[in-house]
């Protein structure tokens, strides 16, 4: 009885599975002008549709900066000067991300696919005034767009190249996705 329960269990937690994946990003982040590396891990569900070479990907991400980025203070294209007559400098941070997307993924052959997807994104950080103690802290809400294209490795594995373009920032993902 109890080898019975267990392969019904092993039966229904792979069923469960079917279509689920995982997903890993190295993903280059671009706001005014500069340029941040974060790292993300993700879930997805594959879910078919009629058409046989088309399927909905909702894909969940989470993630966090590994480096922090300068940029320059300007007003009318010149830099903004600090009272020691040097240009005022800020150092952003990105410490967390969490996107949603809604992918739409045609299969083209049997080993490539491009795609499109619309995007909620939420982004929290720090902003940091070089040289002086000044700090605060920022979010960004973003709705954005993108279009990529995967590559299928094997019956399991994708490598993906994206980029998604919002109001207040672009992303550029490389992406490797495993389904089970």
């Amino acid at each position: 009885m109890k080898n019975l329960l267990g392969c019904v269990l092993a039966l229904t937690s792979c069923t469960t599975l079917a279509n689920w994946g995982v997903t890993g990003d190295i993903t280059n982040m671009r706001i005014e002008k500069q340029n941040a590396q974060i790292v993300t891990a993700g879930v997805s569900f594959d879910i078919p549709t009629d058409f046989q070479s088309i399927k909905i990907v909702p894909i969940l991400r989470f993630g966090t900066g590994i480096n922090s980025f300068g940029y320059t203070e300007t007003e009318d294209g010149k830099p903004v000067l600090a009272k020691d007559g040097k240009p005022v400098r800020h150092n952003i941070s990105v410490d967390y991300f969490a996107a949603l997307s809604i992918r739409s993924t045609y299969q083209a052959t049997e080993a490539f696919s491009i795609f499109v997807q619309p995007t909620y994104a939420r982004t929290i950080g720090d902003v940091k005034q070089v040289g002086t103690k000044n700090k605060a802290s920022y979010q960004a809400n973003d709705n954005g767009f993108g279009i990529g294209f995967g590559y299928k490795v094997d019956q399991h594995s994708n490598i993906e190249i994206s980029y998604e373009d919002f109001d207040e920032m672009s992303l550029v993902n490389l992406s490797y996705r495993y389904t089970f």
